[in-house]
């Protein structure tokens, strides 16, 4: 099991997923809704350095993942 390849694409996942949190930290803003902008950002920047330092650590030459893999994948984020 190629444990590397499975946390470098988790570690893209989370980053899609800090992409994402960006409209409801826009949508708190333009309502004023300061504490959950705060919250947002924090949550964002989190995810981002989590993201990034999981890709930098985990890279790895073959970026294919076979079928095994990416079920482990799905219960890994299913979890």
């Amino acid at each position: 099991m190629n444990r590397r390849m499975v946390f470098y694409t988790l570690g893209q996942m989370i980053c899609i997923e800090a992409v994402l949190l960006l409209l409801p930290l826009i949508v708190s803003l333009i309502y004023g809704e300061m504490i959950a902008a705060k919250a947002f950002g924090i949550t964002i920047a989190l995810a981002v350095v989590l993201g990034v330092l999981l890709q930098l650590i985990c890279k790895t030459k073959n970026r294919v993942i076979s079928v095994e893999k990416t079920t482990l994948l799905y219960f890994v984020i299913a979890c």
